[in-house]
């Protein structure tokens, strides 16, 4: 199973501006950039960037070691044992040992510069830039190339690997090409596709306007759950799919303000054929945007930290609040290691 850690907003790529961006130039597709690991370690002590809990979120230590002392962080998420860190001075990796070892950072080299995204890759980290380029790594070589290159200029949401094909959510779709990128074909609805999820046979898309499944390798689509509201976050937990919408309104309820309404939380565990919504009751707070287990506990990232149940969601503890000047947490688990970012949020 794949399981991607897809941002709790997805970045609002237009409203951005990209700022100074220095990847490095390449002649063609096919040129290669040099990208070797350098391990850059700050003069001073770590700035509270990254945060580690390997207790079950009973202490927290800094694990920023290795990053500049001041990021924006586009993105967090775990590719087997490693953490990778997209931002607007570019990707950082590091790799989780057992507790209590603290990771340290390391900056990929030659492709510097706001990314917007990064992908976990069978065979080599994909990353998208803000120029619109998607690069992967050459695995062994310690170098980038400008990869799949009908989808430059698109704004790349999302790249699965399945059984073969590739598959990509942009804004005006699904495209699947099953010869490495040579020819490509658009799949499923018109419009925005921010995610995908595979497991097993079965493969979701979160769109605009619900979840999509495909049971034949990304050829066919069917629509399974329809939304109104912003997708804040899309994933699995325990096994089962997870969608996270902001802003839905409940049919029959009293109309209320997009952003004064609660998280709708879904599951399914038939392979997103159904879809079970969660009881508000079981949340700790209006507006959540991730669920993820650690050990024994389920915690959740919202808008005043994060927060901790030992009982499947009844009870809740705040075990790390949310500074002032923030508005967001994103959150990973590494080998029951919970890591936590504090972020400005939206763009």
């Amino acid at each position: 199973m794949r399981i991607p850690t897809f941002l709790f907003v997805f970045p609002c790529l237009i409203a951005c501006q990209p700022g100074n961006i220095n990847v490095a130039p390449l002649a063609d597709a096919h040129t290669a950039v040099p990208t070797a690991l350098a391990t850059t370690t700050p003069a001073t002590a770590p700035k509270g960037i990254v945060w580690q809990s390997s207790d079950g979120g009973d202490s927290w230590v800094d694990a920023s070691l290795g990053l500049p002392d001041s990021i924006s962080v586009v993105k967090l998420l775990t590719n087997d044992d490693q953490l990778i860190l997209a931002s607007e001075k570019g990707v950082y990796r590091s790799t989780v040992t057992m507790a209590p070892a603290v990771p340290v950072w390391e900056k990929l080299t030659g492709l510097d510069g706001r990314m917007h995204s990064v992908f976990p890759g069978k065979s080599g980290l994909y990353a998208f830039t803000a120029d619109f380029n998607l690069y992967q790594e050459m695995p062994g070589t310690g170098m980038w190339q400008l990869a799949l290159d009908y989808l430059h200029g698109k704004i790349v949401h999302d790249v699965v690997e399945v059984r073969g094909a590739i598959l990509a959510a942009c804004d005006p779709g699904i495209f699947l090409t099953k010869d490495q990128g040579k020819t490509w074909k658009h799949v499923g609805e018109q419009g925005i596709v921010y995610g995908l999820l595979v497991s097993g046979n079965d493969i979701l898309a979160a769109t605009a306007k619900g979840i999509m499944r495909s049971a034949d390798g990304g050829e066919t689509w069917e629509r399974t759950l329809t939304t109104t509201g912003e997708l804040a976050r899309f994933s699995t937990l325990n096994g089962a799919f997870l969608t996270i919408h902001q802003g839905e309104q409940t049919w029959g309820a009293t109309f209320e303000a997009p952003e004064n309404r609660t998280s709708v939380v879904r599951m399914s565990e038939d392979g997103g054929k159904t879809w079970r919504r969660m009881a508000e009751n079981l949340l700790p707070a209006q507006r959540i945007y991730d669920l993820k287990m650690a050990g024994k506990y389920l915690f959740c990232n919202h808008t005043k930290g994060v927060s901790r149940s030992a009982d499947g969601g009844k009870t809740w503890e705040l075990v790390h609040p949310l500074s002032d000047e923030y508005r967001m947490i994103r959150i990973s688990v590494v080998n029951e290691m919970v890591f936590i970012v504090e972020a400005m949020g939206g763009c």
